[in-house]
């Protein structure tokens, strides 16, 4: 049984630098990573670190796969990641995104009803919003949407897309204003949703 770890926002933390991953306590782990999260979504370029005796049968079906990546792209991330301008990009990086996860978790602390939590994360790209009393995010998207605002519902998730209490909102591309809006939309529909579980009939 092969242990695959799957780390493409390692590297996007916002305090202490994390615990490291498991590739270093264990050689046979398989460690995947991405550069599509610290350079550009549209790379879709990453990498493994595999045992060596996994290496002929990767290698092989990559080639099966897809013969070769784009040269020209793979050039230019090595060279990217090999100069050190990376590791300088992500140095700015990680306070930018602290920054905006910041807005986003003001803006939910200001607008959201208290029966309403959420995940406090510590890198990244997104957090987890958990509605109360067995409601699902399901039932609150349509409203969501008439205020104007959508999400992701936590059963996007999850291989049975059973609905779900929780849902993810992403805060690094939003401009702050536009995050806080959307967020101030977002609890105007939750206090409906919960007002019409709550109301007498």
């Amino acid at each position: 049984m092969a242990v695959i770890e799957d780390d493409p926002y390692g590297e996007l933390y916002f305090g202490a630098a994390p615990v490291p991953p498991l590739r270093a306590l264990d050689p046979d782990v398989i460690y995947l990573g991405t550069f599509s999260k610290t350079l550009a979504p549209a790379l879709r370029m990453g990498w493994m670190v595999v045992p060596s005796a996994l290496y002929p049968l990767v290698y092989n079906s990559k080639e099966a796969t897809d013969m070769l990546s784009d040269r020209f792209v793979q050039r230019a991330v090595v060279r990217t990641a090999g100069d050190g301008w990376l590791d300088r990009h992500l140095d700015e990086a990680r306070p930018f995104y602290r920054a905006r996860r910041d807005n986003l978790l003001g803006a939910l602390e200001r607008e959201m009803p208290d029966s309403v939590n959420w995940t406090q994360p510590e890198g990244g790209f997104f957090t987890w919003v958990t509605l109360p009393n067995g409601l699902h995010a399901e039932d609150l998207l349509p409203l969501a949407l008439q205020h104007r605002v959508g999400f992701l519902p936590g059963s996007c998730f999850y291989p049975d897309a059973t609905p779900r209490s929780g849902f993810r909102l992403s805060y690094p591309t939003l401009a702050p204003d536009v995050a806080a809006e959307g967020i101030r939309r977002l609890g105007a529909a939750t206090r409906e949703l919960i007002g019409s579980m709550t109301s007498p009939r």
